[in-house]
């Protein structure tokens, strides 16, 4: 017989349980109504700001300016309702920052991340990952994909029946600008990082390709780039944790899929240099990595998986936060310390790891009217095999740390850039000629094509010279003791992979300005050789040495003035200066 104590606890549980169910359906997706279809941008934030106004741990709060009239928007989920960083971190939480729909024809992290806020408000299980950690969430990043809504360009999609456009109102892909920051939603998140500071960002897209069992794969920033105390805690902790608690759902999961050919070749790490957002990250020491779920699959499962691993990466970081917050700040602890910076890596040729892979064999398919034939994946002939898992990366340029940067005021959006992205900018008092350490820029291999909207270079070579160049008072003196050394260090190293230099900042400085008229220099030149028996001598190998060289009189000439006091002195020079 039940003691009254027990029949009460019961009554209260059951009646909790039923006022969760009571709210669960006042507070439905689009999905959870019908889950062919995803949520579309307005009902996505009524959905939230419907959310503000029931429950006071949950704010909408705009963040800036975006590709459209709509605002940036950020929620967030603290568990006293607090909308500052300051205030949130003296309370000893970490903050996990979640971004959707960064390409809005992969939403299954939108609709995901609808049912993730609401069950962490409702439900008690989930609601207690409040007391260590609060949840940020730009619902929707790519607003204007996001109103491109149609059912025909991800021809190969398996569902939605709807969805938004993977390019913005610009036709960027807002993936590839977290350096070059063309979009107003770049700038707007950037402002947004530096301010919130975030422990963790996850970030939710859908990938085609390979087929394979597998409904989610996951992608972490690239280990041998990140500081050694967050790497060793994404993947010898939180990472393992997420693919235990999966495989204990029957929904495994596998690192992110980027082959060759076919992945019985072996899988390949990715290098995601900072114009990702997961590149860009963890130049601030942020665990990031993002969710890629399979469009072959039903689009059903592929938001429950989403959904799922979002959970236990909460659920992980309720316990052990402790950890990252620690590996964080042992990390700019060494960048303080730190002598040198690569600027760009490549994958080693000498060490390939194992990886146990789950996957389908192919069947050729002929296709008589188009005269093709083709393989097809198989989901009737699966293996499980080892794989080779090519993920080591090495460094491939290394640069000193000088004490001291110097750019000229004049590159306005190089300096609002650094400013946006935490970087502190002090002014020269005076005008002054800075003897220093400058990049000459000897050969660059612009891209033949335009890429999200630059025609970047693809290879910079340069020489590192003494030289004394001009700055004016007002120009900007910037220290490489600050917290954003590594984004300093990514944005003016030239030969830095997604430099400013690369993404065409500087480009002036590849276009000379001043020129001479042949007939007028010449007697000058030939006066220069008469005088100068080294510049004589130099000429004459010359000739020597480049028969081509020797056919040209406009190569001669230039030549020569190339090699005067007349030539202008700043031509080819980079104009930021390393002081050493």
């Amino acid at each position: 017989m039940r003691s009254a104590f027990t029949s009460i606890v019961l009554i209260v549980f059951f009646a909790g349980s039923m006022l969760n169910v009571q709210a669960q359906m006042s507070f439905q997706t689009s999905f959870e109504k019908d889950t062919l279809q995803t949520t579309t941008y307005e009902d996505c934030i009524l959905f939230y700001q419907k959310l503000e106004i029931h429950f006071y741990q949950l704010h909408v709060i705009n963040i800036g300016e975006s590709d459209t009239e709509e605002p940036l928007r950020l929620v967030v989920i603290d568990r006293d309702g607090l909308v500052d960083p300051s205030e949130i971190r003296k309370k000893g939480r970490g903050l996990v920052l979640m971004n959707h729909g960064i390409h809005p024809g992969e939403p299954e992290g939108i609709d995901a991340g609808m049912m993730l806020a609401r069950d962490l408000l409702i439900h008690p299980e989930m609601n207690r990952f409040l007391d260590s950690v609060s949840v940020l969430m730009i619902p929707v990043y790519n607003i204007g994909g996001s109103k491109l809504r149609n059912s025909l360009t991800r021809v190969n999609q398996n569902g939605p029946k709807e969805y938004g456009f993977r390019g913005n109102r610009n036709y960027l892909d807002l993936n590839r600008d977290f350096i070059k920051a063309d979009a107003e939603n770049t700038k707007s998140f950037q402002k947004m990082f530096v301010h919130w500071e975030p422990d963790v960002y996850i970030e939710t897209h859908t990938t085609n390709g390979a087929d394979y069992p597998y409904r989610l794969t996951l992608l972490g920033s690239q280990k041998d780039k990140l500081s050694a105390p967050v790497a060793e805690f994404m993947y010898k902790d939180f990472f393992p944790h997420l693919y235990r608690s999966m495989e204990l759902e029957g929904d495994p999961v596998c690192r992110y899929v980027n082959t060759d050919s076919s992945p019985r070749n072996g899988l390949n790490g990715f290098m995601d240099s900072p114009r990702y957002s997961s590149g860009y990250t963890t130049l601030f020491h942020t665990a990031s990595f993002l969710i890629e779920t399979h469009m072959l699959k039903h689009y059903k499962p592929r938001v429950q998986s989403t959904y799922r691993l979002l959970k236990h990466g909460l659920e992980y970081l309720y316990a052990h936060k402790h950890k990252l917050l620690l590996a964080r700040q042992s990390a700019f602890e060494i960048d303080f310390q730190a002598k040198k910076f690569c600027l760009k890596y490549q994958a080693s040729k000498n060490q390939t790891d194992s990886i146990l892979w789950s996957g389908y064999d192919t069947v050729m398919v002929h296709y008589p009217e188009l005269g093709l034939s083709l393989h097809r994946y198989d989901p009737m002939k699966s293996y499980t095999i080892k794989l080779p898992w090519k993920d080591r990366f090495e460094c491939a340029g290394e640069v000193d740390i000088p004490s001291y940067y110097l750019l000229p005021r004049a590159y306005r959006a190089v300096a609002e850039n650094l400013k946006r992205n935490g970087v502190r900018l002090d002014t020269l008092k005076r005008d002054s000629l800075v003897e220093a350490w400058y990049y000459k820029i000897e050969k660059t291999k612009p891209s033949n094509s335009p890429y999200e909207g630059h025609f970047l270079h693809q290879e910079v070579h340069t020489i590192k010279i003494k030289s004394s160049f001009p700055y004016f008072k007002g120009d900007y003196i910037i220290s490489t003791k600050q917290k954003s050394l590594r984004y300093l260090m990514t944005a003016l190293e030239p030969g830095s992979t997604d430099s400013y230099f690369v993404w065409n900042y500087f480009d002036g400085i590849l276009q000379r300005k001043e020129y001479f008229s042949d007939y007028l220099f010449a007697p000058l030149a030939e006066k220069l050789l008469t005088e100068d028996e080294i510049l004589r001598a130099n000429y004459q190998k010359k000739l020597r040495d480049d028969p081509e060289f020797g056919k040209s009189d406009a190569r001669r000439l230039q030549w020569i003035y190339q090699q005067s006091k007349y030539a202008e002195p700043y031509y080819l020079i980079y104009p930021v200066a390393r002081i050493e």
